[in-house]
C-alpha cells in the first residue's frame, strides 16, 4: 500500500526518469581499462550542479507563479534590464558595488511590484500585464544605456578593444571535418592587428593539449582556461595558461 502511495506522487515519475538517466549514462560512458570514470564522478556532479544553479533559482521563482495559475513572461527582461542598471552605475557612474547590486535588486522588485498591481489591482490577465512588462523592462534598457554596450573602465580592456593586443586562434589540425569538433589541440596562432603588414605567426604550443577552452584577455596577455584533455568533454581540467604577446 505504502509502495502504491509512493509511485502515485507525481513527482516520483521524475526521480525514475533521472535516475534512469544517470545510469544510461554510466553505462554509456564506462571507460577502458583503468581510466577514472568521465561522468560518475564527484567532480562531474558538482560540475552538473553548479552549471544548473541558474535555472533552480528561476525554477523557484517561477513555480510560486505557477502554483498560483498565473503566468510570468517577464523574468528574463527584468534581469537584463537590473543588470544593465547595476553595471552602467558601477563602471560609468562610479558607485560601489554594493549599491550598484542593491539598486539593480530594487529596480527587479519594482519592477515586480508594477505588474502585482497591474494583476491584483487593475485586474489585468497575467499575460497581458507580464508581456507588458516585458516589452517595457526592454526598451528601458536600451534607453538606460543609449543603446551601447558597458566598457570596461581600464587601460588593459581599452587596448584591446582599441587593436592594441593580438587575436588567439587555436588551430585545428584534424583533415576530417566531422571529428573536428571533438579535435584535442595545442597549436597557437597569433595574428597582430597593429603590425604594419598583419599576418599569422606561430607562437608556443599550449603546455596542455585540450578543447573547449575558455580565453580571457588582459593588456597583450591571453589566458587559456580549463577545457577538456580528451575528445567529448570526458575529461575536464582547470589548469590556465597565460600566453604573453610582445
Amino acid at each position: 500500500m505504502n509502495l502504491k502511495k509512493i509511485w502515485e506522487v507525481r513527482e516520483f515519475s521524475t526521480v525514475v526518469i533521472l535516475a534512469l538517466e544517470i545510469l544510461f549514462f554510466t553505462w554509456y560512458l564506462w571507460p577502458d581499462g583503468s581510466r577514472s570514470h568521465p561522468f560518475f564522478n564527484a567532480p562531474n556532479f558538482v560540475l552538473i550542479f553548479k552549471y544548473s544553479a541558474i535555472y533552480g533559482i528561476a525554477a523557484v521563482g517561477a513555480a510560486i507563479v505557477i502554483i498560483s495559475g498565473g503566468i510570468d513572461l517577464a523574468p528574463g527582461a527584468v534581469m537584463a534590464l537590473s543588470g544593465v542598471v547595476a553595471s552602467q552605475l558601477f563602471v560609468e557612474r562610479g558607485w560601489g558595488l554594493g549599491t550598484s547590486m542593491t539598486t539593480g535588486v530594487l529596480v527587479g522588485l519594482v519592477s515586480g511590484l508594477v505588474t502585482s498591481v497591474l494583476v491584483v489591482v487593475v485586474k489585468l490577465p497575467p499575460f497581458i500585464a507580464t508581456l507588458g512588462m516585458m516589452v517595457s523592462a526592454r526598451g528601458l534598457s536600451r534607453w538606460w544605456s543609449n543603446g551601447n554596450p558597458v566598457s570596461f573602465p581600464t587601460e588593459s580592456f581599452a587596448g584591446i578593444s582599441n587593436g592594441g593586443s593580438m587575436t588567439l586562434c587555436l588551430a585545428l589540425q584534424t583533415p576530417d571535418f566531422a571529428r573536428a569538433y571533438a579535435a584535442v589541440v595545442s597549436s597557437v596562432q597569433a595574428y597582430d592587428l597593429t603590425a604594419p603588414t598583419a599576418t599569422w605567426t606561430t607562437e608556443p604550443s599550449l603546455p596542455l593539449a585540450r578543447h573547449g577552452l575558455a580565453v580571457a584577455a588582459i593588456s597583450n596577455t591571453l589566458y587559456a582556461i580549463g577545457g577538456s584533455t580528451q575528445p567529448g568533454h570526458t575529461a575536464s581540467t582547470n589548469t590556465v595558461d597565460a600566453l604573453t604577446f610582445s
